[in-house]
């Protein structure tokens, strides 16, 4: 489903099963924009990917990396 851009899994349970729930659907759906209510921001997508990548320490990098660019 690589072309998926919208999904709704509100009060579904599968999504109880999948550790990270939420980084794993953004990382492997690339052109997601949309999860539940929510839109998914470029921020997100970046904070999956460095999840991905490397945990939760790779992940805080990246929150770091966003913040300062945010602040420049």
């Amino acid at each position: 489903m690589p072309e998926l851009r919208v999904l709704y899994t509100q009060n579904n349970p599968f999504t109880k099963k999948i550790k990270h729930f939420k980084k794993v659907i953004i990382h492997e759906l690339p052109k997601l924009n949309y999860l539940d209510d929510r839109p998914v921001f470029p921020e997100d997508r970046r904070y999956a990917e460095a999840f991905h990548r490397g945990g939760i320490a790779e992940e805080r990098l990246e929150r770091k990396k966003v913040l300062k660019e945010k602040k420049d």
